[in-house]
């Protein structure tokens, strides 16, 4: 199974929003708007239920907001743990490779010395020196370069497991209310703003 990484978590982020918008919306039909100007609860059950709801999904939004954050920042340019997964597979076939072109190349060469008789010190031998060192400038290369994004990839899947995913149905994506949302945006519904919140019909 493949590990949580930044596009998961991005997409439930705005899942949390668009459901976020929606809850916003819906409490409205558990409310009275009097003459007076005043707002009547008509369902608390409802309505608290609502906001609890809401409360679960904004805190998720700014915990999964910070794990974004110092994910992206791990990955050290890369966009996911994905792409630093396949470099790193990449970079072990050109290691994998180096070695099986030294391996062939120098067998042939000491086939070709063995057949005429001539044995190959490879201490000394200019061949067998040279097919060394055209392996060994490849390594110098592609074994830091390994080590780098296995130390990467490490931090980063360390990162996202931090990350709580909500749950949320992927049918929300298409929510005519989706779209960003603040944590200001959701002040009515915490109660903090706007004649829902000050009415009661928002998160307390």
């Amino acid at each position: 199974m493949n590990p949580t990484d930044i596009k998961d978590i991005e997409t439930d982020i705005q899942k949390c929003k668009a459901a976020i918008r929606k809850l916003k919306a819906e409490s409205v039909n558990y409310v009275s708007f009097l003459p007076s100007g005043k707002i009547e609860v008509i369902d608390k059950g409802a309505l608290e239920a609502l906001n609890v709801e809401a409360e679960r999904l904004a805190a998720l939004v700014e915990h999964n907001g910070d794990v974004l954050r110092r994910l992206a920042s791990a990955l050290e340019g890369f966009d996911s743990i994905k792409a630093v997964r396949e470099r790193a597979g990449k970079v072990r076939e050109t290691i994998s490779k180096s070695h099986t072109i030294y391996r062939l190349d120098l067998a042939e060469h000491l086939k070709n010395h063995t057949e005429l008789g001539r044995p190959v010190d490879l201490d000394s031998d200019p061949v067998a020196l040279k097919l060394k060192a055209t392996r060994d400038e490849a390594l110098s290369t592609n074994g830091p370069e390994l080590e780098r994004l296995e130390k990467i990839s490490e931090k980063a899947r360390g990162i996202a497991a931090e990350a709580t995913l909500s749950g949320l149905p992927d049918a929300l994506e298409g929510d005519q209310y989706r779209q960003a949302v603040t944590w200001e945006d959701t002040a009515a519904l915490r109660g903090s703003g706007g004649d829902v919140g000050r009415g009661c019909a928002g998160p307390k």
